[in-house]
């Protein structure tokens, strides 16, 4: 049996990658189990592998392992070209939750307009009632 050298590991690797493409499509479009139960379904096995990890101090030892330079040379070589296009991607998801945000400001403006402030206690009550506001913007979104 001839053993394979890293390069041509790395190439078949590749070429399965990019042959399935399709098939992850497919199933992404008909998956056996919808996604949300499924994800759902794993909640506890979810909470228990983080534990463990806690417990194991794992993602000190990976973020230890990788250390800086892998984590430069990553972010360098892959995030800033995918940040980029994720940011057109994700502008209108974005944009609903900054429309969210303002409304919940406007709330609090509109909350304290008429509201006194020359003493402390007055800025407090006043700091209160914006929190209270927006408090309330965000539970009804």
């Amino acid at each position: 049996m001839s053993k394979k050298s890293a390069d041509q590991i790395i190439e078949k690797y590749q070429r399965g990658v990019a042959g399935a493409a399709g098939d992850y499509a497919a199933g992404v479009q008909a998956p056996s189990r919808p996604w949300a139960a499924a994800t759902q379904a794993g909640a506890k096995r979810w909470a228990s592998g983080v534990q463990k990890a806690i417990q194991e101090n794992t993602f000190q030892k990976g973020v230890s392992k990788a250390g800086d330079a892998k984590w430069q040379e990553n972010a360098l070589n892959k995030g800033a070209q995918r940040y980029a296009a994720a940011a057109g991607e994700a502008a209108t998801e974005y944009a609903k939750v900054a429309g969210q945000v303002m409304s919940a400001a406007a709330s609090a403006q509109s909350a304290v307009a008429n509201m006194p402030d020359e003493t402390l206690d007055q800025r407090i009550a006043r700091s209160a009632a914006a929190q209270r506001a927006v408090s309330a913007a965000w539970k009804g979104r």
